[in-house]
């Protein structure tokens, strides 16, 4: 299945592991016991040998190896992040740890001689002379003295927090409580702790840090000012300008509407004028010319006027819709002044959503959303 993976997308993968690795710290734990089992700040790992690096958040860790013998080994060490560190635990294995010697006798080093003090095993020979202190050699049965107890994990003392701010007394909170006016230096216990950094005109600054014991953890924190908006002025001016494209829409449209009606009506008034010369003057005009001269010159006139309005209709028609064209235009930057005019609107802050609907009349403009 990894076969099927592009090079760029691998490629990406694995800088993303670099990047985490970078993150955390690795640990390279030997113990010169295999079977032992391993823990690491309280969280069982596996029995030795620990073969693989073990990834953990930097601070100081505890790493623990014990045998079910009773025999235990424990190392405190503190992980930097993106660093491997080494740790060596060693087991007291029963037969392999020196001893006292049961009793007197032969001694149980190079020296000549048998030893007059306890001695740590048999020797390989028999020495000359008394001894006069205990022998060297290591002894070749089990031990039988005590076994050690670990030394005790080192002290450490508590972490420094560091928080500076290019904002000069900004507040500075530290878990919800707070810690004072930028800059502060305080101490605190190894751990994590959500900082915030906050001045008047600026957006709040929010980071989680760790702070590890006897160690400095500083943030630099740069506040980024929150945008004013625009003059509320511009929006009256968005207002203003809206209403006055949608009342010269209005009245483009009525004067349409009116040519329209008065074209109609020249249209009637010619079938009126046709229908009449037809009752007085006979179905054909050229067999009573005289009779139809008067008809036909007024049907003329009528025609001029019917055309003449219907043009007049026509062009105040496309003046309409140019005009709500910009009359929407007009209606969505006001809108967007409405939002961008702070502080009398709240600002950038609100969200809006501006589009064309329908409804019973035909097509309007709806606008929702969160102020």
């Amino acid at each position: 299945m990894g076969a099927d993976i592009e090079e760029d997308t691998a490629a990406d993968i694995a800088d993303k592991i670099r990047r985490l690795e970078d993150k955390v710290a690795r640990l390279v734990i030997d113990v010169n016991v295999d079977g032992a089992t391993v823990e690491v700040d309280g969280a069982r790992i596996g029995r030795s040998p620990i073969l693989d690096p073990v990834y953990v958040l930097p601070g100081t860790v505890v790493v623990r190896a014990s045998l079910r013998s009773g025999a235990s080994a424990e190392e405190r060490i503190v992980a930097d992040r993106g660093r491997e560190a080494r740790v060596r635990l060693t087991l007291a294995v029963p037969g392999e740890g020196p001893g006292p010697g049961v009793g007197p006798g032969p001694g149980p080093g190079e020296g000549p001689g048998p030893g007059v003090g306890p001695g740590e095993g048999p020797g390989e020979g028999p020495g000359e002379g008394p001894g006069e202190g205990p022998g060297e050699g290591p002894g070749e049965g089990p031990g039988e003295g005590p076994i050690e107890p670990p030394p005790p994990p080192p002290v450490t003392g508590p972490g420094r927090l560091v928080v500076r701010c290019d904002v000069e007394g900004a507040t500075v909170t530290v878990n919800g409580e707070r810690a004072g006016r930028a800059p502060i230096e305080e101490e605190r216990a190894d751990g994590f702790y959500e900082v915030e950094v906050a001045a008047d005109g600026y957006e709040p600054y929010i980071e989680t840090v760790r702070v590890l014991s006897d160690r400095e953890t500083t943030l630099d924190v740069r506040l980024a000012a929150v945008s004013e908006g625009l003059d509320p002025l511009w929006f009256w001016v968005g207002v203003g300008t809206t209403a006055a494209f949608a009342a010269t829409t209005i009245g483009l449209g009525a004067a349409a509407a009116d040519y329209n009606a008065d074209a109609e009506g020249y249209l009637d008034e010619m079938r009126t004028w046709t229908t009449s010369g037809i009752n007085n003057c006979g179905a054909n005009p050229l067999d009573n010319r005289a009779c139809w001269e008067p008809f036909e010159a007024r049907i003329e006139v009528l025609k001029d006027r019917h055309a003449e309005a219907n043009d007049t209709a026509d062009g105040l028609e496309i003046g309409t819709w140019v005009m709500l064209g910009l009359t929407a235009a007009a209606a969505g930057g006001t809108v967007w002044l409405f939002l961008e005019s702070a502080p009398l609107f709240g600002g950038s802050d609100a969200d809006i959503t501006v589009a064309p609907i329908p409804t019973a009349g035909g097509i309007g403009l709806g606008a929702w959303g969160t102020f």
